[in-house]
């Protein structure tokens, strides 16, 4: 029987792997991710990570998947089953979290090596791919933020190089290791589910004439491995909504959304919320979806045609760019650079090469995977809708085709001299849409984003220096790095109104405030200004300002505000910002108000510097399963003790050191781990604090 193409000569996976170009693409790699965590401008949750954390603490805690028992969807499990086991067993330090990833990424890299030593002779195309996937800068970012694509794409690599494997060793091992990492894709990212479709297509490829016996014993061990890994799961959806649903009921929801371009999200959810089985609102939302189709088909044409461009253009300000506050001066130079680098750069260069790399690309049956891959992705994104990270998975390929792109192009370049640049018709076709594809992703690289990016970060570190002259009490020295702030620059107004105030100019502070530019910084200053002149009630309305109650800017209020000393400190009564940071919102319970605190919160007293002083601090906990935790209390970053709170209000005292008696103030830190209420209540909650004060 003829084989169709000819299988390579088996190699060791040990000489694969044997490259010292490898060793040092991945020590590459790791500087990349390392310096990734270094610079990166992190700050809150994006995106999914705190549904992903949220779900992952509930189920560490032992409340089982009821997060996705109150929230609109169902999904994979096998991420946020992860997380749940590190949080387990090593606590709420993310740390080890991202390490695994930061692991799993390096591995990614050595596959994307291993899978180019499959499909190209040539040891460079391999090298080369590897050194791109290390450079990427997505692949380093993922492995610090809680979401799925790290282990997502790991996964589907390594699927791809069993397959390319096994079409050239004939080991069933590699049959088992394709049907298992599809199986836990699945339970990752439910959309892989239909490319299991694809496993029967590839099997036909790989003997000519077609061994219809082996084409059906190949394809059963993959997809029965695969299913296999799923069933555990799709059987407790049973036992639990009483219907099918085999992994997850996001693609109802995204369905739906998509047809309606995005918009109307509030109404998509307030339908499905009231619908209380997760299978009934998928079939729902399914239903509403092709209702929107079927009554504009061309509504529907034209935005899947606009989501498809989408999923390969640039979209400079997604959530996992890191960069949405460029325009306010947040992102350091540094990641601007990296940014403009190696992700947009490396990305434009990368897709023309692509598609010269795609001609005489590995073997038929490899261009049959990959195509199906790529043209399954391309079709979701059109059928649903398309972000920037939904690109991620199918960039190990692309950059692999870049590479082998890259390493023919001299080639291609002497052919095209030595016939005075008249290539074969088949190769202007190749060439005509490289140019296409760069033509259509080109317009959305926007140079003048990283400058305005620069700007304003300069700008915004003169900003810092201005309220450290203020915090050491030079406020002359303030105004004038205020004063020298563009005229544009949103913050200028607020930092010259701070200033006017510490030098008792209080009507020309109040005046030098714009909510336009500055809403949250002007309503937080003037409530302070209000706070100083013992206007409050004033106060009180300002701090709780519908802007300011949302965006809860405790950090941004302990930087920018500087209100007199208080040796006691009533937490949650309107007017304690400024005061506190890492807390919750202000709530109240009877007569008492309090806030919850996250895992490390921060106060500030008057320091008394008195040999006799103590702390004290009101406070009570709750855990929704288990015991309350301990509650660890410095000051000044000297330890007063430890304490585990009841579920009643207790008032705890603490003799303070003398090592901590310096300077004006007295900061006082609460450290305790915290839990996840419910869908409903995702805030991160440790203990409730109603007053703390120093005698």
């Amino acid at each position: 029987m003829k084989k169709s193409p000819a299988p390579q000569t088996p190699v060791p996976l040990r000489q694969l792997l044997a490259d010292r170009w490898l060793a040092g693409i991945l020590l590459l790699a790791l500087v990349v991710r390392l310096l990734v965590w270094w610079l990166a401008p992190y700050g809150d949750w994006i995106g999914d990570e705190r549904e992903y954390y949220s779900a992952a603490m509930i189920l560490a805690d032992g409340r089982g998947f009821t997060f996705f028992d109150q929230s609109i969807w169902l999904r994979p499990p096998l991420y946020i089953a992860g997380l749940a086991v590190l949080l387990r067993l090593f606590g709420q330090n993310l740390l080890l979290v991202w390490v695994t990833q930061l692991l799993l990424s390096l591995t990614t890299v050595a596959l994307v090596y291993l899978l180019g030593r499959l499909w190209y002779p040539p040891r460079p195309v391999a090298r080369i791919a590897a050194l791109l996937t290390a450079l990427y800068l997505p692949f380093a970012v993922y492995t610090h933020l809680l979401l799925s694509e790290t282990v997502f794409t790991f996964l589907i690599v390594l699927a791809f190089v069993a397959l390319a494997s096994y079409a050239r060793r004939e080991g069933t091992l590699a049959l088992v290791i394709a049907g298992g990492a599809l199986g836990c894709a699945i339970l990752t990212r439910g959309s892989a589910l239909p490319f299991l479709a694809a496993i029967p297509l590839w099997a036909l490829g790989l003997e000519t004439p077609i061994d219809w016996r082996k084409v059906l014993q190949r394809s059963a061990i993959i997809l029965g491995l695969a299913l296999l890994c799923i069933a555990p799961w799709t059987l407790r959806n049973y036992l639990a909504y009483g219907r099918l649903i085999p992994v997850d009921t996001t693609g109802g929801y995204n369905f739906w959304l998509g047809a309606l371009q995005g918009q109307n999200t509030g109404q998509i959810n307030a339908t499905l919320q009231a619908i209380p089985n997760h299978a009934d609102r998928q079939t729902v939302a399914w239903a509403q979806g092709w209702a929107v189709i079927q009554a504009e088909p061309l509504r529907f044409l034209r935005k899947s045609a606009h989501e498809l461009l989408d999923l390969w253009r640039i979209n400079f300000a997604s959530f996992e760019r890191l960069t949405r506050g460029y325009g306010l001066g947040r992102v350091p130079i540094p990641w601007l650079a990296l940014t403009a680098i190696v992700d947009d750069l490396l990305y434009l260069c990368s897709l023309p090469l692509a598609i010269i790399g795609w001609r005489n690309s590995g073997t038929r049956v490899d261009r049959r995977l990959l195509w199906l891959w790529l043209g399954w992705n391309c079709l979701a994104a059109a059928l649903f809708f398309s972000i920037a990270r939904f690109r991620l998975p199918l960039m190990p390929f692309i950059l692999l085709l870049a590479a082998h792109g890259l390493y023919r192009l001299p080639n291609l370049i002497r052919v095209a001299r030595q016939r005075q640049f008249r290539l074969p018709r088949r190769w202007l076709l190749v060439m005509g849409s490289a140019v296409l594809a760069l033509a259509v992703v080109l317009p959305s690289f926007l140079p003048g984003q990283y400058l305005l990016g620069t700007t304003r970060r300069l700008a915004n570190n003169r900003l810092d220096e201005g309220y450290t002259f203020l915090s050491q009490h030079q406020p002359a020295a303030a105004e004038a790095q205020f004063a020298a702030l563009p005229a544009d620059y949103p913050f200028r107004g607020t930092g010259l109104a701070a200033a006017y105030h510490a030098q008792g100019q209080d009507d020309r502070a109040l005046a030098a405030l714009s909510d336009d530019l500055d809403g949250i910084g002007a309503t937080l200053l003037r409530g302070d200004i209000f706070r100083a002149q013992g206007q409050l009630a004033a106060a009180q309305q300002a701090f709780n300002y519908r802007d300011v109650r949302i965006a809860n800017p405790t950090a941004e209020a302990w930087a920018h505000l500087n209100p007199a000393p208080l040796s006691h400190l009533d937490i949650g009564d309107g007017l304690d910002l400024g005061y506190l940071r890492g807390v919750n919102l202000d709530e109240r319970e009877g007569g008492t108000t309090y806030r919850w605190t996250t895992n490390q919160a921060d106060f500030r007293l008057a320091n008394t510097k008195s040999a006799a002083a103590t702390v004290q601090i009101r406070l009570r906990g709750y855990r929704p399963t288990g015991a309350i935790p301990p509650v660890r209390l410095t000051a000044n970053g000297q330890i007063l003790g430890t304490v585990t709170p009841t579920t009643d209000w207790q008032v705890y005292r603490f003799p303070l050191p003398p090592q901590a008696q310096t300077g004006d103030w007295l900061v006082i830190r609460v450290t305790t781990p915290t839990f996840v209420l419910s869908y409903a209540d995702q805030r991160e909650l440790g203990v409730m604090i109603d007053w703390i004060e120093v005698q």
